[in-house]
């Protein structure tokens, strides 16, 4: 297990579900934890749980009020928190357009619009902002995607237009960030990760509690073992694979689980 002692971690979207579990498990670890969300009442209450796991008395646990989709906020955001401290030793967006799903001709270019500035070019403006001053003394970025960025499937257009953006930007950024010493990883979580992560009523509290820990673990020992992708499921990795190697058997089945999901 690596030191974070007086090592700075950014953690955006973490004042709820993923981000907040991997925020969790770094303060516990002894860094310094930097939140970012635009709800500034989740930011507060993330704060509060985060400070019941501190490990040190001059630890710093502090967030930042900033909206991922706006270009401006996040350069403000970001280097406000840099000016104080320094550029961060790592970096985890867990930030997830909630809505892109649904049939394409019920949809609106509006939706459509914010998948892709959640999704894709509010990575770009948080890794444009960060990496003058990464560059510096290296780290790790980690982003997060679903399965929905390796296989396309039937009602979640929007989703597998912007996880499939994602997945290219990483695989060539990683290329350029690694000889400036700066890992990039691209963690694959599920929809029922989410849903278990946000303590919905059909998962009890302490095994909520268990997964959300399993889930940010697995993580970070992805990130510091320098994987590209994380994808900690047995099953989605085979079907990761079985697109690969039977791509018309699995085309044949997304339109099939399509047509029976959607028409009975």
């Amino acid at each position: 297990m690596k030191n974070y002692k007086n090592k700075i971690v950014f953690v955006v979207g973490g004042s709820t579900g993923l981000g907040k579990a991997v925020a969790r498990e770094f303060v516990a670890k002894g860094a310094h934890v930097i939140i970012f969300s635009r709800t500034k009442s989740r930011l507060i209450q993330a704060i509060s749980d985060l400070e019941r796991h501190r490990s040190a008395e001059k630890q710093i646990i502090a967030y930042q009020q900033m909206d991922i989709t706006d270009e401006d906020q996040v350069t403000s955001g970001l280097t406000q928190i840099m000016d104080k401290m320094r550029a961060p030793d790592v970096v985890i967006n867990c930030v997830d357009a909630a809505d892109a799903q649904g049939l394409f001709e019920n949809s609106e270019a509006l939706a459509f619009h914010h998948a892709m500035q959640t999704n894709i070019y509010g990575v770009r403006h948080l890794v444009a902002t960060l990496l003058p001053k990464m560059k510096i003394h290296g780290g790790s970025i980690v982003n997060t995607t679903s399965l929905s960025g390796f296989v396309g499937r039937g009602g979640q257009v929007q989703e597998c237009a912007s996880k499939f953006a994602l997945l290219g930007f990483s695989e060539a950024l990683r290329a350029e960030l690694k000889p400036l010493n700066i890992n990039l990883s691209l963690f694959c979580h599920t929809r029922e990760d989410l849903v278990a992560l946000e303590g919905n009523v059909q998962v009890t509290k302490v095994s909520s509690l268990k997964h959300a820990d399993r889930t940010a673990l697995s993580l970070i020992s992805g990130m510091e073992k320098g994987q590209f992708l994380i994808m900690p499921k047995f099953g989605d990795r085979i079907r990761m694979r079985a697109k690969r190697w039977f791509p018309r058997i699995t085309a044949w089945y997304q339109m099939r689980s399509f047509r029976l999901n959607a028409y009975g």
